[in-house]
């Protein structure tokens, strides 16, 4: 009966060794493959604040103006470091993305028009001139479907949104107190 046992303990443990032999390493770098050793699609992401931030967070290895979308397009929530960016061109490649937080950076130009989860946008202290939420979230339907906070941008006089008048009503009017919008631009369909 021992000898039966050991047997079995020993060939029980062999075929554990041989099953951990097999396992593929996991992935602790936030699916990141190296844009060196993958080639897929990628995102073309000039701002070099922005794609040092997506390396220290693991989403890209190098900087060299791209970084794979296969590894950008599951993010959900996103937070960049305050005067860390100028440019988020990139972003719309982000497609689950559910809140943005940029405030107090250099932004100028912002297009979320592809991003069509966004549910909460801080942007605000940036330096805007163009900003389009056209992304089927700034229209009817009874509450706010995006929570924007666009205050403190000086030169951001038009803002792009699929229904004026929801924009009116929940960014301006129904604010109670809160500066979604400071100065208040003209909200549009397309503030080219």
């Amino acid at each position: 009966m021992k000898k039966l046992l050991y047997t079995l303990l020993a060939v029980s443990i062999i075929f554990s060794a041989c099953e951990e032999e097999d396992v593929a390493p996991a992935n602790t770098n936030n699916n990141n493959t190296g844009n060196n050793t993958y080639s897929g699609p990628k995102t073309y992401v000039p701002d070099d604040g922005f794609e040092q931030y997506l390396i220290d967070a693991g989403y890209d290895d190098v900087i060299d103006d791209s970084v794979l979308t296969a590894n950008i397009n599951t993010i959900g929530s996103f937070s960049i470091t305050p005067n860390t960016v100028s440019d988020l061109t990139g972003i719309e490649d982000f497609t689950a993305l559910y809140n943005l937080y940029c405030p107090d950076n250099q932004v100028t130009y912002l297009d979320l028009s592809n991003n069509t989860a966004l549910h909460t946008i801080n942007i605000r202290d940036n330096n805007l001139y163009y900003l389009d939420l056209r992304n089927g979230r700034s229209q009817s339907g009874g509450v706010p479907m995006m929570n924007v906070i666009a205050a403190f941008n000086q030169n951001l006089t038009c803002v792009s949104v699929d229904d004026v008048a929801w924009a009116n009503q929940w960014f301006l009017e129904a604010n109670q107190g809160v500066y979604y919008f400071y100065p208040e631009p003209i909200f549009s369909t397309n503030c080219n």
